[in-house]
């Protein structure tokens, strides 16, 4: 049984130095990065679109026109 189990390890060990990189690995990595630097310039062109106010965005509109809010009763 030992030389047996033996025989395999030195099999498995054969295999494994023979594994290399691959043309798949490198193209899916090539495909992601095109993919990021894609988004990348949407997402750019998109904020560039923005168009906000030289006195900024009020964030309560309701204060900002005078009017106080009146109380629930």
């Amino acid at each position: 049984m030992i030389p047996t189990l033996l025989v395999l390890a030195m099999d498995a060990d054969d295999a494994a130095a023979k594994v290399r990189p691959g043309w798949i690995p490198l193209i899916i990595v090539l495909l992601l990065g095109a993919f990021i630097a894609f988004l990348f310039f949407s997402l750019r062109k998109q904020l560039g679109k923005i168009d906000i106010p030289e006195g900024g965005v009020p964030t309560h509109p309701e204060e900002s026109n005078g009017d106080s809010p009146t109380p629930a009763a």
